[in-house]
């Protein structure tokens, strides 16, 4: 990760150097009890990156990292058995044979209870408080952040939208325009 992105991004969703509609959308969408699936577009160097930790961290609370799986898809290009491993990071009953490169493999305890996180006293919530949760209600427990999906190819992209358009709602958010 370069150091920039880890020293001078943003912390909350107000220092988002980005049109006001698409922080709102990224806030009221990362503040929601039932939070949508999130497109998030835009040209290189526009604070995509930057906006899903954003989400991450208000969605998840303090253990976002070790509840937050990343799929570089630009090192999926030209791969053999590419879609195989795409297939597999996402089967939450993961590949037997690399059981620490699938969503089951990486879970953390953390998903199962927020509460055994506690983050640094200047670790804030982006939206400037963290989400309350219902009683009785099931919160996000994790997420799937699939970087440079541009690189999946036609098929894999097709078999991503109709997963998204399946299950849950969708929220496109242009962070370029």
């Amino acid at each position: 990760m370069t150091g920039w992105l880890n020293t001078h991004s943003p912390r909350t969703f107000e220092q988002m150097a980005i049109p006001d509609k698409p922080r709102q959308a990224l806030l009221a969408a990362s503040v929601s009890a039932d939070p949508p699936h999130l497109l998030i577009t835009g040209p290189v160097g526009v604070g995509k990156t930057a906006a899903w930790r954003l989400v991450a961290r208000q969605v998840l609370g303090s253990g976002w990292r070790s509840t937050t799986h990343v799929l570089q898809c630009r090192d999926l290009v030209r791969q053999r058995g590419a879609m195989k491993t795409f297939e597999d990071f996402l089967r939450p009953g993961g590949n037997p044979g690399f059981p620490r490169d699938t969503l089951a493999g990486r879970l953390s305890l953390d998903a199962f209870d927020r509460g055994m996180s506690t983050g640094s006293p200047d670790d804030l919530a982006p939206a400037g408080e963290e989400t309350e949760i219902a009683p009785g209600f099931l919160p996000v427990s994790r997420l799937i952040v699939l970087e440079d999906a541009d690189h999946l190819g036609s098929i894999r992209q097709a078999y991503l939208r109709r997963m998204m358009e399946t299950v849950g709602n969708r929220l496109e958010v242009r962070a370029g325009g």
